[in-house]
């Protein structure tokens, strides 16, 4: 393994560890919302967003935030 592959399998690590810190947040942050948290479309009861790739979206943004945090 050389210094590329060392730092591509860093990067990855702080990827899923940025991504795992914002699902945790999301989880605990806000259990219902009427309207989704990523667009501001109306969301079905129990639900914080409107669809899946609003939730992806958002948790990506987040663990964006968690690593420059």
């Amino acid at each position: 393994m050389d210094i590329v592959d060392q730092a591509e399998a860093l990067a990855e690590h702080e990827r899923e560890r940025g991504i795992a810190a914002a699902r945790a947040r999301a989880a605990v942050m806000v259990e219902w919302s009427p309207t989704c948290l990523n667009c501001d479309e109306p969301t079905p009861a129990g639900a914080r967003w409107c669809d899946p790739a609003c939730r992806d979206d958002y948790l990506r943004r987040m663990a964006c935030q968690a690593t420059d945090e």
